[in-house]
């Protein structure tokens, strides 16, 4: 047996040698995992000794991968990996279907161009090349794991999880995904107000269900419009509120920018990404003025976009008593 991340999971020897190519040294022999004081995967030490590590932006996106002298860096469109590549290697160009997790195809820079067939829960499970021949397919059972050992030829799994050959791990944007253990290797940051059986579950039901980012995130605006976004979060953890979870590194950022030529740039194209991927519903608490009208980045930016996906709004006013309203501004 061996520790993984808070997780009792059986080390099996075959994969070890066969999937991961680790050389099996001894029975106790675990995985060492190293975190960053936000909560992020920082370094993997494997049972072989060999390390990965991985660095983040500031919105939690991970932007580089390191292992065995090789780096992998990763530039992002929202929450979705857009360009990859290493020192070795030549750019790989990734294709989402619009305002959405699921791959639909896979660039090169040689000029090639793979298209990605997905199953109903947006789960990659073939890719064509452009004369219609099948150049890869993947199966895996209820929690994500390999049924049959594919190509390294596409790294994603469910909606939202990049596979990490070197660890076993799937990346799944604040979290990483265990298919082995069939659970994250870190408790969820919103406790059982996920919604899930435990700290480490992913979903209730992998046949039905989704966790694109490994959390539930929010938005809100002003010092009190957080604190009870927060609040609220905790009390209903099935339930997209937005604002993304490193906000406060954004607003550290920004604090001494100006507003209208650097601060409000940033926050703009942030607040499009979040609002871009939101599924669900979005709660908005906005309690003071400054934060409404011609200047609102979530008037002029976040509201536009989450009323073309149809997605269900609803905000929490706060009244003179101090008692909060809610009212569903968009059906």
């Amino acid at each position: 047996m061996a520790l993984r991340g808070g997780i009792i999971a059986p080390i099996n020897k075959e994969r070890l040698e066969t999937e991961l190519g680790i050389r099996f040294r001894a029975y106790g022999t675990g995985w060492r995992y190293d975190w960053q004081s936000d909560g992020m995967l920082a370094r993997v030490v494997r049972p072989d000794g060999k390390e990965v590590s991985f660095a983040y932006d500031a919105l939690g996106r991970r932007i580089r991968k390191s292992f065995a002298g090789t780096t992998t860096q990763f530039v992002w469109d929202g929450n979705v990996p857009l360009h990859e590549w290493t020192e070795e290697s030549e750019m790989v160009t990734w294709l989402f279907e619009q305002d959405t997790f699921v791959p639909a195809a896979k660039l090169v820079a040689n000029g090639e161009c793979f298209f990605i067939v997905s199953d109903y829960l947006g789960t990659p499970m073939q890719a064509y090349d452009k004369q219609g021949d099948k150049v890869w397919e993947q199966e895996l059972d209820i929690y994500g794991r390999q049924r049959k050992q594919p190509s390294a030829f596409l790294p994603f799994k469910y909606q939202g999880q990049y596979e990490d050959a070197e660890t076993g791990l799937y990346y799944n944007r604040f979290r990483y995904y265990d298919p082995n253990a069939g659970s994250y290797i870190s408790q969820d940051p919103i406790g059982l107000k996920g919604g899930n059986p435990t700290l480490y579950a992913c979903v209730k039901d992998s046949n039905n269900e989704i966790d694109v980012c490994g959390l539930n995130v929010f938005w809100s605006g002003g010092v009190d419009a957080q604190n009870a976004a927060r609040i609220f979060a905790k009390q209903k953890g099935d339930t997209i509120l937005e604002m993304t979870p490193h906000g406060q590194a954004l607003e550290e950022w920004t604090k001494n920018l100006d507003w209208e030529t650097e601060a409000k740039p940033l926050w703009q194209k942030t607040s499009k990404d979040f609002a871009g991927s939101t599924v669900g519903e979005a709660h908005v608490f906005i309690y003071e003025p400054k934060y409404r009208g011609a200047n609102s980045v979530w008037e002029q930016d976040e509201l536009p976009i989450l009323k073309k996906k149809g997605i269900p709004v609803f905000e929490h006013k706060i009244d003179a008593d101090g008692n909060i309203k809610v009212k569903q501004i968009h059906h």
